[in-house]
């Protein structure tokens, strides 16, 4: 908090609300990259075993989610 100067009498500090909000801000945007890395990794799975997936029979959920809702290539 120095960078923006220490409060003088009768001004607000915001150094308390930045104590308070910090952390869990810090949470949120730390979850959300792990989130985001998970996410990240699970598609490039199904997309470099995507040949051998399709040979799979897992049933004809896993076919309208995965293979039959993709735009067509021209």
């Amino acid at each position: 908090m120095d960078s923006y100067g220490v409060a003088t009498y009768q001004e607000v500090n915001p150094g308390l609300f930045a104590i308070i909000t910090f952390p869990f801000l810090f949470a949120i945007m730390f979850g959300d990259i792990g989130h985001g890395f998970i996410i990240f990794v699970a598609a490039l799975y199904m997309i470099l075993a995507e040949k051998r997936l399709a040979k799979a029979d897992l049933g004809e959920v896993r076919d309208c989610h995965f293979f039959h809702l993709r735009l067509p290539v021209n």
